[in-house]
């Protein structure tokens, strides 16, 4: 008998097929012999294909983190804008599913997936533009990250609303009083969140502004009365670099 003109097993459908599996079982509930009933297959042949299950859902986790439908470009878009919006988009993607969210979350392998580099790349460059040292730059970014991930963990495990359970209102009149309130809607909230965040960040960023620029004032009265002369020609130069900036 010849060989097929079409392979019997395709990766596309494989990963397709096995994150039905997992939407509808979770992670755990995926093996090979239920995909390869699926796929119409001798599942022992999957292994000619994939090392084992780990590698599949590896690649179903890369394959939803790629599908990730990341917000429209803005002509003008500041930092915080961008960061919210990249927050937003990972959020949505991997709340889509319960279990799909504990599959993208928990098949990081100990790493941050290269699908992303380029959300990151984005994000910390406008970061970068806006003032932030690198070193807390990645602090933004992945606080946020953190931030979806777990907002994400608990609405996939405990539901789209704050639970608590029974309160004594003798104990915790407060909680109490709050708990028998509005529930909090984690989805809507979200976004409340990542601009409480961005409030602290802008708030970091405009005070670390404000004391380089007061210890700058600081060192140049120094120079001054240190060494006139040399503070003299060090503002003549600098008022003609102005002056070249202004004309260019």
């Amino acid at each position: 008998m010849g060989r097929p003109l079409k392979p019997l097993i395709e990766f596309n459908k494989v990963i397709q097929i096995a994150l039905k599996l997992v939407e509808k079982n979770g992670p755990d509930g995926l093996n090979m012999r239920a995909l390869g009933k699926e796929l119409g297959v001798n599942p022992a042949s999957l292994y000619h294909h994939f090392k084992d299950k780990n590698e599949i859902l590896d690649a179903v986790a890369d394959h939803v983190m790629r599908s990730a439908k990341l917000p429209k470009k803005k002509t003008i878009a500041t930092w915080d804008d961008i960061a919210i919006d990249l927050a937003t988009a990972y959020r949505s993607l991997i709340v889509a599913q319960p279990n799909v969210t504990l599959l993208v979350v928990g098949r990081r392998a100990g790493h941050r997936p290269a699908v992303a580099h380029q959300n990151y790349e984005e994000l910390l460059s406008k970061l970068c533009d806006a003032g932030f040292p690198p070193e807390r730059a990645l602090l933004a970014m992945i606080s946020l990250e953190m931030l979806a991930t777990g907002s994400a963990i608990e609405e996939a495990t405990m539901g789209p609303e704050t639970q608590f359970a029974p309160v004594d209102p003798n104990k915790y009149p407060i909680l109490y009083k709050i708990s028998q309130g509005p529930k909090l809607q984690l989805r809507s909230a979200f976004k409340e969140m990542c601009y409480l965040m961005m409030l602290g960040l802008k708030v970091d960023q405009d005070q670390t502004a404000l004391r380089s620029k007061s210890m700058s004032r600081r060192q140049s009265a120094v120079t001054e009365i240190a060494n006139p002369a040399k503070s003299r020609v060090q503002s003549r130069r600098s008022a003609k670099a102005d002056s070249k900036r202004k004309k260019t």
